[in-house]
């Protein structure tokens, strides 16, 4: 069977009419079949399965973050260089009040907690109720028991609330970092919720905002945002490191 398979896909696609095809069918469904080979695993690897080390000197402490999958992606939903940056970024920081919209596992709560030396992140999300069927514990449940073990609760308000509408009033930030709703207007209502709170100088980070390694599963609405914020007086684009965005605030 396995040899007829073979036999099938070289009549089909060895000749100059089905190179042409090939070419055309596989960049559709590139990062389809990514995330098909990964989400198995990625779904698995939570908190409570991994060994967390006793104490976070470093960025290179935070490797269990992340797995050598096709995505390259465990508890931390970004790519190395993406989390690397970050991780640097907040790092330069002195004491910074730091702002998550999009928490999931919370991979990057904790590698911007990890990050502070000194200050605190608030970190916002609504999805408390996503857990696999054979775990009780949710992912925030999960999060915090580790944040205590390792001395870094006390870093890191767990708010599960609405980001656009969440009262940020008394808030003022050194560092946004949006990862919530991908939709256009979603991204677009948590920048204008939250930009009013963010310090003149301060950073704003967007993930999965630009082209490089960003699948076809509407973030080109977050490109589409990235673009507007280009063109106005509030903020400047800083950097772009694959899907992530850098802006300051005027």
């Amino acid at each position: 069977m396995k040899q007829f398979i073979k036999n099938t896909i070289k009549k089909l696609f060895l000749n100059p009419v089905g190179r042409k095809v090939f070419a055309w069918i596989a960049p559709q469904f590139k990062y389809e079949c990514m995330e098909a080979l990964g989400r198995e695993h990625n779904l698995a690897v939570r908190f409570s399965n991994i060994k967390v080390p006793e104490k976070i000197k470093g960025f290179e402490d935070l490797c269990f973050l992340f797995w050598s999958s096709p995505l390259n992606r465990g508890i931390l939903r970004m790519d190395l260089d993406e989390a690397s940056y970050l991780f640097k970024l907040v790092r330069s920081l002195s004491a910074p009040t730091c702002v998550e919209i999009g928490r999931f596992k919370g991979g990057s709560s904790f590698l911007i907690a990890s990050a502070m030396q000194r200050g605190r992140l608030i970190s916002l999300d609504l999805h408390v109720k996503m857990m696999l069927k054979e775990v009780e514990k949710s992912y925030d449940e999960e999060f915090e028991e580790i944040l205590k073990k390792i001395g870094m609760r006390e870093k890191v308000e767990i708010i599960v609330a609405d980001s656009t509408s969440y009262d940020n009033s008394k808030i003022s930030c050194d560092l946004l970092f949006i990862d919530g709703d991908h939709s256009y207007e979603g991204v677009k209502k948590d920048y204008e919720h939250w930009i009013s709170s963010v310090k003149p100088g301060g950073h704003v980070l967007f993930h999965d905002a630009a082209d490089a390694r960003v699948d076809s599963t509407g973030h080109d609405d977050i490109r589409r945002l990235m673009r507007e914020l280009e063109d106005t007086d509030c903020v400047h684009k800083v950097a772009q490191i694959a899907s992530l965005v850098h802006f300051v605030r005027k």
